[in-house]
């Protein structure tokens, strides 16, 4: 059956982080992870999400999980539309 809802972008600049997730075999190094660990791999693997990189310098959300220097904030603030 086909997804009535369009697929869902997901952007990471940890590239270990989606060749893990992109990665069809097991992994016993990764049991820890966790529940959404799987989810997120099988939807993937469904087609119902898809995973790519992006750079980290192209992150608008670090300026919400980082300290950032005074140039990078105020790149942070202009990615937001806030100037």
């Amino acid at each position: 059956m086909k997804n009535k809802y369009p697929n869902i972008n997901l952007y990471n600049d940890n590239q270990a982080c989606i060749a893990s997730v992109t990665n069809r075999k097991f992994q016993a190094s990764t049991n820890h992870i966790g529940v959404y660990y799987f989810w997120l791999k099988e939807i993937i693997k469904m087609g119902e999400a898809d995973i790519g990189y992006f750079r980290t310098d192209k992150m608008a959300a670090d300026g919400l999980t980082k300290a950032l220097d005074k140039r990078r904030h105020d790149i942070f603030v202009t990615m937001l539309g806030m100037y």
